[in-house]
């Protein structure tokens, strides 16, 4: 993408494409509490020759300077991060991975967005270096909404989708192994509290590891589970997490129960977020 083609593309619909939402509109001005800071009047705005001003800084441009101010980039950098937005889309034909209605539009090797970043931040995961690498940011359309989210790719090809407000599965469901042909395995409920054991650093980088991605595949886990001498589950502690391990125990009944190590809470990662306040 080139600076006259980036240019073309309508300043309000990138903001709001990457969760920046309208104030108020007066006219062909709309008015936007600033990305560059917190504040209670909005100061920034976009006007009808698509160019915006922050009234706070003084500091003002097209979508590109926009860019290089948001993410501290240079104009090379700024045309690639705009160039992969979803809002880039109509102007070239993405790779689309289809299921039912849902069309995964982009996959982003580093979580980039700051809400996404927030989200992470609210869960405890920091820092973010430890957990960069298992999982990913997907921008994707449902019944020609946009969403996106966090993401964490399961043995099928599919990803578990999480941000604030919601949970979702893209690509058929199924479960995720981290195999380093190890004679341990350790076995958890979701994603989040596969990422609070390594932010809380109790992994040892030789474990094989098994994530569920919901208790409802504890069948597909069994085969696997059986193959090792020792297996540790990290199950949430309410009714379905302990239904699960039982009936994993039934088939594996070597298995050890760690659940304990981070009661009273739920699961691992409410721990984690306690430990962190």
């Amino acid at each position: 993408m080139n600076c006259e083609q980036a240019n073309k593309l309508s300043l309000n619909d990138f903001l709001q494409k990457h969760n920046f939402k309208p104030v108020r509109k007066s006219g062909q001005t709309t008015f936007y509490y600033s990305p560059f800071r917190n504040e209670k009047e909005a100061s920034f705005i976009v006007n009808g020759k698509n160019e915006w001003h922050d009234f706070g800084s003084g500091d003002h441009g097209d979508i590109i300077d926009f860019v290089m101010k948001w993410q501290n980039c240079d104009k090379s950098q700024a045309l690639k991060f705009i160039d992969g937005s979803p809002i880039s889309f109509s102007f070239h034909r993405q790779k689309l991975i289809e299921d039912s209605d849902i069309k995964i539009r982009t996959v982003r090797n580093q979580v980039q967005h700051k809400a996404l970043l927030s989200y992470l931040d609210y869960r405890a995961l920091k820092p973010l270096e430890l957990v960069k690498h298992e999982i990913k940011e997907v921008w994707y359309t449902k019944k020609s909404k946009l969403y996106f989210g966090i993401a964490f790719e399961n043995d099928k090809g599919g990803y578990e989708l999480r941000n604030k407000i919601f949970k979702n599965c893209i690509g058929g469901k199924a479960i995720t192994t981290k195999l380093n042909d190890n004679r341990t395995i350790i076995l958890f409920e979701g994603m989040l509290d596969y990422l609070s054991f390594i932010i809380l650093r109790w992994n040892n980088k030789l474990e094989d590891y098994l994530i569920l991605n919901s208790t409802s595949m504890y069948k597909a886990a069994i085969p696997i589970l059986k193959k090792y001498e020792k297996v540790i589950a990290y199950l949430d502690n309410d009714t379905p997490g302990k239904k699960c391990f039982e009936n994993i125990k039934k088939e594996v009944p070597w298995i050890n129960d760690m659940s304990q190590t981070f009661r009273p809470y739920k699961d691992l990662n409410e721990f984690l977020m306690n430990q962190k306040k």
